[in-house]
Parts: structure tokens; sequence; C-alpha cells
């Protein structure tokens, strides 16, 4: 599935049904603490009881990496310097929220390297868009759904290997799982700091 606009995707309703995974591979998330839905969703996932598992990544400080900096101005070209610290840190504060309500369900990674494309996982669908220098930002571009088995894409490309006898689709979703899969291997787990 194609779709114009990410709230085509209905994501707080997929979120909601999550029953293994939902993985966050597009910060910053801002815009997720404040759509009520997305919210809503997201929290109903990880409460209920024997529910999805959340990996969310997040940008590194810009003040260091210089490409988290670059990305951001990618992601809002209008926004300031302050603008994206407050945005950064509203994202991490949300993140934050969730691992004290939900703690182990909750996992918290700093992205290593600059991602190729905005990725959200919900067990074994995949979503995912692109970036864009335009005035237009990312939730109003184009974005793809497909489904996948993500958990075997995911065993494939920690193994280094490419899935054996594996069709075109599922060689184009190993591609976004490869990515999420080396980004988990070598990004930083981050400590919880309570929201203030």
């Amino acid at each position: 599935m194609i779709a114009a606009g990410v709230e085509s995707l209905e994501l707080g309703r997929t979120f909601s049904r999550a029953r293994r995974r939902i993985l966050l591979y597009a910060p910053p998330y801002g815009n997720f603490a404040a759509n009520s839905g997305i919210a809503q969703g997201l929290e109903s996932a990880l409460a209920r009881q024997g529910g999805a598992r959340l990996m969310a990544f997040s940008l590194p400080d810009p003040a260091y990496c210089h490409w988290a900096g670059e990305l951001f101005r990618l992601l809002r070209p209008l926004a300031g310097p302050d603008d994206m610290t407050g945005e950064l840190l509203a994202s991490r504060r949300y993140l934050d929220g969730l691992k004290d309500a939900f703690g182990e369900r909750v996992e918290l990674v700093e992205m290593p390297f600059r991602p190729s494309l905005p990725v959200v996982i919900v067990d074994d669908r995949m979503f995912f868009g692109h970036f864009a220098r335009s005035a237009v930002l990312a939730p109003e571009g184009f974005w793809c759904a497909v489904d996948a088995p993500v958990e075997a894409l995911l065993d494939c490309a920690r193994a280094g290997r490419v899935p054996d006898g594996a069709d075109c689709e599922t060689r184009a979703a190993f591609r976004i799982a490869a990515e999420c899969a080396l980004a988990l291997e070598r990004g930083r787990r981050l400590e919880f700091h309570a929201p203030a």
C-alpha cells in the first residue's frame, strides 16, 4: 500500500493492536506525543498483559554528532537551533515517560548512524517513508506499508545473510529490516531519565 500522508496509516489503531513488537525508527516523536490517538494506541499496546514491546530510536545530541543536526534540519527546515533543542528534548521526555510507565517493555536506543529512511514496524507490518529537502514535511510525504516476515528477516540480518530463496518482495523488505537490525546492534542503549 502507498498512501499520501502518515495520517492515512491510522498508526494509533495499528499500535493498539500490536501483539509482539513496535519498533520506532523515525525520530523525533513529539508529533506522536501530541497525537492523542497515536499516544493512546502505544500505551494500550504496552499496557496489555503479554502485549507488545517497544524499541524506539532517538537522535544523538546534535552538539556532539554533526549528522544529527543535519538530519533534523532536513526534517524541520524552518526550525531554528532553539526549536531543535526543544523538540529533541520533548521527544526524549515522551520516550522516558513511556519507559517510566512500562519499564522493561520499552527499550530506548540512540541511533548509531544517519538513517536512510523513516521506519515504523508493528509485528509483521512495515511502514516506511522517505526524506526530502522540501517545505512539505515527511508526515505529509508518501508512506508505504508492507507485510513481511519481520522476525525472520531480522534474524537473517543479525546473522549477516540474505534470506535464502527469497522472492523480490521479501528481498526488498529485508533491506529495511537489515538497516534496523544494524542500528539495534550498533546503537547505544539509553539510560532512563525521569521526565522533568
